[in-house]
């Protein structure tokens, strides 16, 4: 210490009062008086600093659980960085005489080198004793380990100034396997998802509501046992392999809905609806919804499937499901997660006058003839050919969602490749529930993040990143920024916040539900494996051929599914839509033009088939030759 204290003013603490403690204050000269824990001398410090140190221990024990004892040394220089009143610094200045160099944030902890054997060993020993995973020698398949960050609880502490701010006191890890490998030689499981106007259509509208969310999913679904070999992975204290689905596999999402329709087949669009682990049920009344709540957690417990009670809510009115407010008024916007943009400045150029048709057409769908609306702007654009030669149909594309975040202190100081991964890592997360299951490009105009989903040393953040984005069948491309302009418009945009939300237009002119202009060329297919019927009228040759395709099929209501011979499982495109399917994988920006052949193969990849692909695709590929050699 810096010198010896005159005075000491203590709640009677046993170390002040005992003899050794009488004996060291008079060979010192130090005057020792007692106070009670509000004394105006001691303003309340040595009450407050026990609560401190108290809700810090609390915060340490309810986040770490059994392994909190090992971050006390966190939690000890957490208490001596806090400000003090009653010494007017923090106790680490006033021993050493100088702040502590950088800030208190566990979350951002400087770079380092992985670290975290004993959470390895902590964690592989759970994962054994539940039976998850199990030893094994013999594997061709072995996939890394990596411990990567992960963020804990917030609490709110003091700063050098007296400020209360808000600050992740500890620092959590994760122990993750790096599937990267094993997921780029894996076939993709193209299993539909429903969509997500639908879900929110059937969900909405109703008085009462139980939302229902299950504990740790991906480990309820078994793996096959020739498959579990291929889930190998090696740590410092084995190899091992999993008996259960993990987190990382590409077509963890495929399977994990296919089993979740699977078991409440005869329920979803009836008292329910489930959408990964998340499961939403409705009733008219009070009772009804009591009566559904009761059969689906009765088929819960028929098929041993575990719920996570703590995010479960029962019998409320309204509630967030797939990032929409859902109630009886129907459909709500999400204040928390959109945001409007408004006051675009008027176009004074052909750049311009793209970029506000861009914008406004994320509120096309509430707009009345937005088309006719907008009628005079395009054609500012189709006077001069040269420069905007788009196709109509390229007119059809618009924009559907914003979302934007603001860097605190210590994301601002990231690199500009860290910065540019952040915001993949962000929109994938904040727009999961529609992007799990299909194939995406990010176009970006920095060409280095696309090495890095291949990047073996990374450092610590960037493989959490990485590991996060293995569910995602995710593809970077670059694109330079003169050609990404609506990106980069809004990225130098001064947002102004705007709490009013626009009214909802019931009135959709342009939609049609459901409907069917004519017989679909799967017509007789359906009925059959719906009724076991055929049409009378059939002679014996006609029957022999349709039984011999007819196993290839599976009807789920509204839809048809074939199972290819490939194994792959797709959806029957009745006539009408056909066109449309092959037009965009043809010639939208991820179809790149490609022949036909090329052309049919992206349709099947997509999930769509119906017997003339091949020849429709061959037809249309002609067609298009045929118009640019006429000029057209």
């Amino acid at each position: 210490m810096h010198g010896v204290p005159i005075s000491i003013v203590s709640d009677r603490d046993l170390s002040f009062t005992s003899r050794f403690g009488h004996s060291l204050q008079k060979a010192m000269g130090t005057n020792l008086s007692f106070s009670i824990a509000f004394h105006p001398q001691t303003n309340g410090q040595s009450k407050r600093i026990i609560q401190v140190l108290e809700d810090l221990l609390r915060a340490c024990t309810l986040d770490l659980k059994g392994n909190w004892d090992a971050y006390l040394p966190l939690v000890k220089f957490a208490y001596n960085n806090s400000f003090q009143a009653s010494i007017g610094m923090a106790p680490f200045e006033g021993l050493y005489g100088m702040k502590c160099r950088s800030p208190i944030c566990w979350d951002d902890v400087g770079e380092r080198k992985l670290l975290g054997l004993e959470l390895v060993q902590l964690t592989v020993k759970k994962l054994l004793q539940a039976g998850i995973i199990y030893p094994i020698s013999d594997s061709p398949w072995v996939n890394p380990t990596q411990v990567v960050p992960k963020k804990s609880g917030i609490t709110v502490v003091q700063n050098e100034k007296g400020e209360e701010i808000a600050t992740h006191l500890t620092s959590g890890w994760r122990v993750c396997i790096d599937y990267r490998k094993l997921n780029a030689v894996t076939r993709k499981d193209h299993f539909p998802l429903p969509f997500i106007d639908q879900v929110l259509e059937r969900v909405s509208s109703h008085p009462f509501y139980c939302f229902l969310d299950g504990y740790s999913g991906y480990f309820q679904i078994e793996i096959d046992v020739e498959d579990q070999e291929k889930n190998t992975f090696t740590c410092p204290f084995g190899t091992y392999a999993y008996r259960r689905m993990p987190f990382g596999l590409c077509n963890a999402p495929a399977t994990f809905q296919r089993c979740m329709l699977s078991i409440f087949s005869d329920m979803v669009e009836r008292i329910m609806e489930v959408f990964m682990d998340d499961i939403t049920i409705y009733g008219g009344t009070f009772e009804e919804c009591l009566v559904n709540l009761e059969a689906v957690l009765n088929r819960c417990i028929e098929k041993d499937l575990v719920l996570n009670w703590e995010k479960c809510h029962f019998m409320v009115h309204q509630g967030i499901v797939l990032g929409h407010i859902i109630s009886e008024k129907g459909i709500e916007v999400d204040k928390a997660n959109v945001e409007l943009i408004v006051k675009l400045p008027s176009p004074t150029t052909v750049k311009g006058v793209r970029q506000f048709l861009g914008h406004a057409g994320f509120y096309r769908r509430f707009i009345k003839d937005f088309s006719k609306l907008s009628k005079p702007l395009c054609e500012i654009l189709a006077k001069d050919a040269k420069i905007c030669a788009w196709p109509k149909r390229r007119w059809k594309a618009y924009v559907i969602y914003y979302a934007s975040k603001t860097l605190n202190e210590a994301q601002r100081n990231y690199t500009t490749t860290k910065k540019e991964l952040l915001a993949v890592v962000f929109a994938l997360d904040k727009f999961r529930a529609y992007l799990v299951g299909s194939f995406i490009i990010v176009f970006t105009d920095h060409s280095a993040l696309k090495y890095l989903l291949t990047k073996q040393d990374a450092k610590a953040r960037l493989i959490r990143w990485i590991l996060l984005l293995q569910e995602f069948d995710l593809q970077i491309r670059d694109k330079k920024g003169m050609e990404n302009v609506v990106a980069g418009y809004l990225s130098r945009l001064a947002i102004a916040h705007n709490s009013h939300v626009l009214p909802i237009n019931d009135d959709f002119p342009e939609e049609s539900l459901m409907l069917l202009e004519k017989t679909p060329w799967y017509a007789h297919i359906a009925n059959y494996l719906v009724t076991g019927e055929v049409p009378s009228e059939w002679k014996a040759q006609d029957r022999k051929h349709f039984f011999a395709k007819i196993h290839a099929y599976y009807w789920e209501e509204p839809f048809l599914f074939k199972y290819g011979t490939d194994q792959i499982i797709r959806k029957c495109v009745p006539k009408e839509e056909q066109q449309g399917i092959l037009s965009h994988c043809h010639e939208s920006a991820c179809g790149s033009h490609f022949a036909s052949q090329k052309t049919a193969m992206k349709v099947l990849q997509s999930g769509f088939c119906w017997p003339s692909l091949f020849k429709d695709a061959h037809t249309m590929c002609r067609a298009v030759i045929d118009a640019r050699g006429s000029g057209s």
